[in-house]
């Protein structure tokens, strides 16, 4: 079997239609037909099943694919490391990146293969899951962070997170949802997690995030009266003390969830969509189709209307008053992490970078 051979055998199992294969290697539909025949003649057994809507391997045809995509991977490998002028760096690994993605995921990963070997340059690109799918079976992207598992043999996957994910609330919202007393013991207004007291000791006026004065008093009483912990200069109080009791999801039926758009991550949203109305809710997207959600986004909706936004415990910005983030019952709603690369890559650094990513690095 030639290389020709396999590569248009593998185009055309990744395809699963001739007609595709040959549009992807620029060959006429006959061409790769004869190729696909020839091969079955050569090895004595079908290869492929033929139907009205395409083709796809029989059991030898997969166990073919799989090793011949082995095999043109290391001849790549080898043309590469021939051709690369004497001394020259490896091409940079390029890494895609979903909104929200937990640093600590890849802080010791990353260290680890600094630490391992030779100087690897790394591309962080920020990607939605489905155009990190598009850019790794392009070849224009060697390790993706994905929120759900990618289906298809061409790529492999390891889960390296898990998350349950809680509420952002209006707080006129979470008052009523979470049943908080209007005021405490002693007259004193109650507060939710996330909120900054309207004056620190000694009348001075506390700022919202962003608006931190440089001369905070350096040394804040420890606990303010009636209030959460008081922190140290430069630092806002906690923003999710767990003070306040987990909230079923259903109690949230006449809000509007604020969504990402579906074509970001296909099966993420369905999942989403299908615990929601599991529970009562009225899953409408709430969001244009090209709006990404960044944190200013969530932030200014959930101010602004009766709607909710889905975030973790240790969601990394600091929340303004007027937005709490409430626990859910149960944690009906995790978002999970897959890192995912391209089953044919050979690339060393790839290969360490994914067995760090394997060593478990505490909760997710």
């Amino acid at each position: 079997m030639e290389l020709r051979e396999m590569r248009v055998f593998v185009a055309v199992v990744e395809e699963g239609s001739l007609s595709a294969a040959a549009r992807r290697l620029r060959l006429s539909q006959p061409a790769v037909s004869q190729v696909a025949a020839a091969l079955e003649r050569e090895l004595g057994m079908a290869l492929l099943i033929r139907g009205a809507t395409g083709v796809r391997p029989t059991p030898a045809g997969a166990v073919l694919a799989g090793e011949a995509r082995a095999v043109l991977g290391r001849y790549e490998q080898a043309v590469a490391a021939v051709t690369r002028e004497p001394g020259a760096a490896e091409p940079a690994l390029r890494l895609g990146l979903p909104l929200e993605v937990r640093f600590e995921l890849l802080a010791g990963p990353l260290a680890e293969l600094a630490l391992a070997g030779p100087p690897v340059r790394v591309e962080p690109r920020h990607l939605s899951t489905s155009a990190q799918l598009a850019a790794l079976r392009a070849g224009e992207l060697d390790l993706g962070l994905l929120r759900e598992r990618a289906d298809g043999d061409d790529l492999d996957a390891l889960q390296i997170g898990a998350e349950p994910l809680g509420v952002l609330l209006p707080r006129r919202a979470a008052e009523e949802i979470a049943e908080l007393p209007a005021k405490l013991p002693g007259g004193q207004p109650a507060k939710l997690p996330g909120e900054l007291p309207a004056e620190l000791p000694g009348g001075q006026p506390a700022k919202l995030p962003g608006e931190l004065p440089a001369e905070l008093p350096g040394e804040l009483p420890a606990e303010l009266p009636g209030e959460l912990p008081a922190e140290r200069s430069g630092e806002l109080p906690a923003v999710r003390s767990g003070e306040l009791p987990a909230v079923r999801l259903e109690r949230l039926a006449g809000l509007r969830w604020l969504s990402f758009a579906r074509s970001d991550s296909p099966a993420w949203f369905d999942e989403i969509v299908a615990v929601l109305r599991s529970h009562g809710l009225r899953a409408t997207p709430d969001v244009a189709g090209s709006q990404a959600l960044i944190p200013e986004v969530k932030l200014t909706s959930v101010l602004a209307g009766d709607v909710f936004s889905l975030a973790p415990a240790d969601w990394p910005q600091p929340l303004p008053a007027g937005v709490v983030w409430l626990q859910l019952a149960g944690s009906p709603l995790v978002r999970r992490t897959w890192a995912t690369w391209r089953a044919d890559s050979r690339r060393r650094d790839l290969g360490r970078l994914v067995a760090a990513l394997e060593q478990p690095s505490g909760p997710a």
